[in-house]
C-alpha cells in the first residue's frame, strides 16, 4: 500500500508539469487568426473559456468528492486531449466556442484535484508530521524556467517569429 502511495507523488508532479507546459500558448492568437477570427473573437473566446472554469469550479470539486479525485483526474485529464484533439478540426467560431468550453470543463475538473491527492497520499504516508514534498515549488521552478525561456517572444514579439525583411 505503501508503494503505490509512495508512486502518486511523481504521478502528481508529471501530470501537474504535463497540464502547465503550455506550447500551444504561443501561438493561439495567430492560430485563432488563421481560422478568420478577430480579435474580438479572440477575447470573446478567453471569456468563454474562463467563465466555464469559474462556473464548474466549485461543481467539480463536488464531483471529486461524490466520485474520488482519482476519476475527476482521470476524467479532466481525458477531456482535456479531447478537446485538443477536437481543436485541429475546429473551422469557425462555433467550433471553437466547443472547443473552448471543452477546455474549460477539463481544467476545472483539474483544478486542485492533484493538489489534493497529493495531499491526500503525503497526510496518509506521514501522519500529522509535516512534509518535505510540496506542489508549489517544484511547478513554480519549472513555470520559472519556461517563462525565462519565452519571455522574450512576450516583450518582443518579432525576435521570436519571421522576419519581415
Amino acid at each position: 500500500m505503501r508503494e503505490k502511495l509512495h508512486r502518486n507523488i511523481p504521478a502528481i508532479y508529471g501530470l501537474a508539469f504535463s497540464h502547465s507546459f503550455m506550447v500551444i500558448v504561443p501561438v493561439i492568437v495567430p492560430f485563432f487568426m488563421s481560422k478568420g477570427l478577430s480579435l474580438a473573437d479572440i477575447f470573446y473566446l478567453q471569456a468563454i473559456y474562463a467563465a466555464t472554469i469559474v462556473l464548474l469550479e466549485a461543481p467539480s470539486g463536488y464531483f471529486a468528492d461524490l466520485f474520488g479525485r482519482r476519476t475527476a483526474l482521470l476524467i479532466g485529464s481525458v477531456g482535456h486531449g479531447l478537446a485538443y484533439f477536437y481543436l485541429n478540426f475546429a473551422i469557425d467560431l462555433n467550433s471553437l466556442i466547443v472547443f473552448e468550453i471543452g477546455a474549460g470543463v477539463a481544467a476545472s475538473l483539474l483544478s486542485e484535484a492533484d493538489l489534493a491527492v497529493l495531499y491526500d497520499t503525503q497526510k496518509a504516508l506521514q501522519g500529522n508530521q509535516s512534509s518535505e514534498h510540496s506542489k508549489g515549488r517544484p511547478t513554480w521552478v519549472l513555470s520559472e524556467a519556461a517563462q525565462k525561456i519565452w519571455e522574450p517572444c512576450w516583450e518582443v514579439p518579432w525576435r521570436c517569429g519571421p522576419s519581415k525583411s
